[in-house]
């Protein structure tokens, strides 16, 4: 008498199904690890400053120029922001002399949304060669990790900064664009 075909393959099904079903629980947990390492959850922005300048008419010696912030949602997810900082330094000649500080206004960005988060204009001496344009934007919920409790509260915040510089032109109109992004 011969044995059935089929009994081995009795013996052998109980640890293929184990096996399959190992499989299938390694295979999910790495999807739910590439999907986080992915971070499409992660508020992503782009920073740009943009300056300009202009000859004064009747005043000899003194330029306008306009320093715009532009921020934009690069991401999957909405930015809310609050209010950041800009401030505009002469660099050039005697670095550090502080020309203004202000408070950019507070955002909130869909994906894909630009907006604008400064404009001023100021007259500025040509006697200033450079001036340096810095931003700086808090990352929302920067710090607090939704699953490690202890840090809701000691947090280190997280910023977007971007740092330009910009030459004074004693009679022509220039644009120039700097950007950064993270």
């Amino acid at each position: 008498m011969t044995v059935p075909a089929s009994q081995p393959l009795d013996r052998i099904k109980p640890w293929l199904d184990a096996t399959q079903t190992v499989l299938t629980i390694v295979g999910i947990f790495a999807a739910a690890i590439w999907f986080f390492q992915q971070r499409s959850e992660k508020p992503m922005v782009k920073v740009e400053h943009l300056c300009s300048q202009r000859a004064l008419d009747g005043v000899s010696g003194t330029a306008l120029v306009a320093v715009e912030v532009r921020v934009t949602n690069v991401g999957k997810v909405r930015v809310p922001l609050d209010a950041g900082d800009v401030e505009i330094t002469q660099i050039n000649p005697q670095p550090g002399a502080d020309l203004l500080e202000a408070k950019l206004k507070t955002l909130d960005l869909e994906p894909g949304e630009v907006d604008q988060a400064y404009f001023r204009v100021y007259r500025i001496p040509y006697a200033v060669k450079t001036i340096q344009v810095h931003t700086l934007l808090e990352v929302p919920d920067s710090g607090r990790i939704w699953w490690k409790p202890w840090t809701w509260l000691n947090r280190t915040p997280l910023y977007w900064n971007l740092l330009s510089s910009y030459d004074l032109k004693s009679t022509q109109a220039v644009n120039t664009v700097s950007e950064a992004s993270n």
